[in-house]
């Protein structure tokens, strides 16, 4: 147990900040913040993952990163796309027939750190936070988990299990001060709003613990 009138004379309260993912973000108040949870969501195939992808790099901060939705050769070609402004039907084939050239390249985003697991459980996802912490000698400033409903549980229901996910996520950023970024799906329905979706046509309606909420969408 603590005071706040004694904890906050040992300074901050550990919720400062990340970079800005985005500037278009600043004059509309999206931020994300070490020790909270945000989530990210929107419709299949509203480029989710690269929004995400581009916002990690953005921030450049150390990251841990659980991609169930992408492997390692389609996260590589994009990182190497945005690098080089080169399609990613090029950089595919550098993967195949330049890799020297692609680890000179790809070296510099050593910031990140990735588990392609395509359903890890949360244990898998608390033990790698250790084993980060174990390697590094302190826990990633952000820890990514793309697509969260992936993520493996054993507590009943799929919408049980994205419950858990969610309580389980906000401890996670508790315990390690890092920003925890959920990456989400919406709901495939006739009334999801079009572009972007409301909060309500979240799937599942697992909304009520993330401190930033961010939805995308195509027109």
């Amino acid at each position: 147990m603590q005071t706040l009138s004694r904890s906050v004379k040992r300074g901050a309260l550990g919720k400062e900040p990340l970079p800005l993912a985005f500037s278009s973000w600043e004059s509309r108040g999206i931020r994300f913040r070490r020790s909270s949870m945000s989530m990210l969501f929107g419709e299949s195939g509203s480029h989710k993952t690269r929004i995400v992808l581009n916002a990690v790099l953005n921030m450049k901060v150390p990251t841990l990163a659980f991609s169930t939705d992408s492997d390692q050769d389609t996260v590589a070609s994009r990182l190497l796309a945005i690098n080089t402004r080169t399609p990613t039907d090029v950089t595919e084939q550098w993967l195949r027939t330049e890799p020297d050239k692609c680890s000179a390249l790809l070296g510099q985003y050593d910031f990140l750190r990735w588990e392609f697991r395509p359903d890890p459980s949360m244990d898998d996802i608390w033990l790698s936070t250790y084993a980060y912490h174990e390697v590094e000698g302190r826990y990633p400033e952000q820890i990514v988990v793309d697509i969260a409903s992936d993520v493996g549980h054993d507590v009943g229901d799929e919408w049980a299990s994205l419950r858990d996910l969610m309580r389980q996520g906000k401890v996670l950023a508790r315990e390690t001060g890092a920003h925890v970024l959920l990456v989400h799906h919406a709901s495939d329905s006739a009334t999801t709003k079009k572009p972007c979706p409301r909060k309500r046509d979240m799937q599942g309606k697992v909304s009520a613990l993330a401190e930033v909420i961010v939805t995308c969408g195509l027109t």
